[in-house]
């Protein structure tokens, strides 16, 4: 049976600067990048892949509000859930991490973020970290604490 386990560690890294950034793909062959990291090209079939530190920051492309807590999700309802066009123009799927979903816009700036959700149902679950997007600001830009850690600064 597969593990339930987050593959986090292999899609999450820290730069240079000790910043969260995203690890995708990169082949030399498409000259594409793509998230998450897979053994080959998903466009070409080529085995050049090599990893390859995503832009932290984006836009938002797509968005909704999710208003019902999917099976084995305990974090805050309601949440937004959409795809953010990365800057260098790779479009991912992600959880949008806003105090007010329902005032997001596409266009938007986002940055990236690490969080803290409850891990289950009672508090003795604990924690644990996810990658998600979160709208980018100068106050954020910065940001460093240990629930929300976001990687790089308003566009």
């Amino acid at each position: 049976m597969a593990s339930a386990e987050p593959q986090t560690d292999s899609m999450i890294s820290r730069n240079g600067d000790g910043q969260a950034v995203l690890l995708g793909g990169f082949s030399e062959q498409s000259q594409h990048s793509h998230f998450p990291r897979a053994l080959v090209c998903p466009y070409t079939g080529a085995n050049d892949v090599v990893d390859h530190e995503l832009p932290s920051t984006g836009v938002l492309w797509a968005c909704t509000v999710v208003n019902s807590a999917p099976p084995g999700y305990f974090g805050k309802v309601p949440f937004g859930f959409g795809v953010v066009q990365l800057d260098d123009g790779l479009r991912i799927v992600t959880r949008i991490a806003a105090d007010d979903p329902a005032s997001l816009q596409i266009g938007q700036p986002m940055g990236l973020i690490i969080e803290d959700l409850p891990a289950g149902a009672d508090q003795d679950a604990g924690t644990m970290q996810i990658w998600a997007f979160a709208p980018a600001s100068d106050d954020t830009a910065s940001d460093d604490t240990a629930s929300d850690d976001t990687a790089s600064g308003a566009r």
